[in-house]
Formats: C-alpha cells, structure tokens, sequence
C-alpha cells in the first residue's frame, strides 16, 4: 500500500493534487498494476481509497512542516535575518504581495508580481521589480522540503522514476507553495501561526490557485533541469546524513556491538 501511494506521489498526472475525487481511475490503473490483488476502488464507502486520502492528506501537512523548517533553518543562518526587521524585510523581498492600482473606469484592478525572487537560487534585483534570476526551484529552502518528498518515494520502483518524461512536477510545485505558505506566516518578522485551523491549513482551498500557477512552470522544467533538482537534493540528504554516525557505519559496512550482542546457549 506505501508504494502504491508513493506511485500516486509520484506520478505526473497528478495536476489538482488536493482534490483526490477525479483519481480514482489513475489509482486503478497502479493499483492493477503494482499491488496484484484483485480490487476496485471507489470514493464512498471503500477503506482502500479512504486510507490513500487520509495518507495523502498527513503527506501535504508533513510538506507544509517541512517547509516550515527549512525556511526558519535559512534564517538562523545569516545574522542579519535573526532580528525580526531583518526577517521582515526579506520576507516582503522574496515573496512579494500583490499590489493593487485603479484602472481607467475607476474599478479596482490587481498586478501580480512578475518574480518571486524565492523561487529562485539566485535572484538579482536590477531595478526596481526587475531581476536577473538564475536556478529555478533551487533555492535551499525548497531543495530541502523537496528532500523530503524523495524521502517518501523512496519504494516508487526504479522504472518508474527513471521513466523519460515522468517527473514529480506536482510534488515540486507543492514544496514551493509549502514555502509561500511558511513566508506568509513570518511577514511580521517572527513566527506567527494563526489560530483558526482553517486559516492555518494546508488546503486546496488556501493553496490550489498557487499551487496550480507553479505547476505551469514545473512543467515546463527540462530533463537536465530536473537532473540538476535531484543532484541537488541528493547532496542535501547526503550532507545531513553524512554528519551521522549510523550513517557512516552504514556506509563503512561496519557491525557495531549492537548486531554482535549474541552469545551461545550455556548451562
């Protein structure tokens, strides 16, 4: 069942990720081909497909925390970010608000920004709302939420990842919206949750417009670009890892006393 729902993770198809109800034929069609147990999923009334919906529910709030903690983790970094002016500042420079102007018949019109500078590895500012951008999807807060997701795929067989033209586009633009989402809540300098839960949520409802404009650009990523997303993520995972002492016995092929702790049966 964990693969079955790490193929749904996974797959492409997956354009309104929030909304499971126009699935159900997708997860068929895995299910039939991966779990070989006859079954028929449905949307009412069937536990197979309520599991996969409270997963997938738990999955998104894990991303929105993930997300959370990448984006705090970048601001312990850099001293002039510890302050929450500092903070303030940066949020307001990365994840830009929308402005809004009057149009010739007076009515009220909305000008998105052109550039979310925290998409961005590299975002320079040329001019006022102008910016030169290189690294799209790459900036380390992302990297790191997306980090997460490979994690969870971890069992998605190897066929099916290195398929041509089968990317997570859906994944990767939930890790950045998940990012939005942490900027929202740091706007004022320091960490603020709302404490209405419906204010606070990961939804579809708060984040599928969002969600779906990004989708427009993970699509149109490239092979090498996505290749470049993965070694970035791996180097992440590895660098963490790598400061572990499990891990590098793990590496090493080295027994600890923990796996020799045996002895013969005696008297």
């Amino acid at each position: 069942m964990k693969t079955y729902l790490g193929i749904q993770r996974y797959s492409k198809a997956f354009v309104k990720f929030f909304c499971l109800d126009e699935h159900v034929r997708l997860g068929q069609t895995l299910w039939n081909r991966f779990i070989k147990i006859e079954h028929v999923l449905s949307l009412k009334d069937e536990p197979v497909f309520a599991i996969l919906k409270q997963w997938t529910s738990e999955w998104c709030s894990e991303i929105a925390k993930k997300a959370l903690v990448a984006v705090n983790c970048f601001f312990t970094q850099y001293e002039e970010l510890t302050t929450p002016e500092g903070c303030a500042l940066y949020v307001a420079w990365a994840a830009p608000q929308n402005k809004f102007d009057t149009d010739k018949n007076g009515r009220r019109i909305i000008i998105p920004p052109k550039v979310y500078p925290y998409m961005w590895k590299e975002a320079i500012e040329t001019a006022p709302g102008s910016f030169e951008t290189k690294g799209a999807f790459c900036h380390p807060y992302i990297i790191e939420t997306f980090a997460y997701f490979m994690e969870t795929i971890s069992q998605v067989p190897k066929e099916v990842q290195e398929k041509q033209g089968y990317f997570p586009i859906v994944a990767l633009a939930l890790c950045t919206a998940a990012v939005k989402r942490a900027f929202k809540f740091y706007k004022t300098g320091k960490l603020v949750i709302p404490h209405k839960r419906s204010a606070r949520k990961f939804s579809k409802h708060l984040w599928g417009f969002a969600t779906s404009e990004i989708i427009r650009a993970t699509r149109k990523l490239s092979p090498k670009q996505w290749g470049k997303l993965k070694e970035l993520t791996m180097e992440y995972t590895e660098g963490i890892m790598g400061q572990s002492e499990e891990f590098m016995c793990e590496k090493a092929g080295v027994r600890t006393g923990r796996a020799l702790c045996i002895e013969e049966d005696s008297d």
